[in-house]
């Protein structure tokens, strides 16, 4: 299937992804609980300070539009430019 070298180098990657990990979030649960956001380490990591920041307010929101207006902001910074650029064309069709 793939050469020595090749192999080597996937091996590589993924530890090196590993280690990567755990310096940005050291504790399993945590790591397990970013994974499945399917954001990444360091976007989960914004995320998750953001509602912690915001929790006060959040708590007060009382329609879906509410809530859509409130986090509008926080995923624009967490979506891909091109995806965020699709999904933001959209909403403002909607207002």
């Amino acid at each position: 299937m793939v050469d020595e070298v090749t192999k080597a180098s996937l091996v590589q990657l993924f530890e090196l992804s590993a280690e990567h990990i755990e310096q940005l979030v050291p504790e399993p649960v945590q790591q397990a609980a970013y994974a499945k956001t399917l954001l990444g380490a360091f976007d989960s990591k914004k995320v998750e300070a953001w509602v912690q920041e915001h929790a006060d307010a959040l708590r007060a929101l009382a329609t879906p539009d509410d809530w859509l207006q409130a986090v509008w902001p926080l995923l624009t910074t967490v979506v891909e430019d091109k995806l965020a650029e699709v999904i933001r064309a959209g909403y403002q069709k909607l207002t």
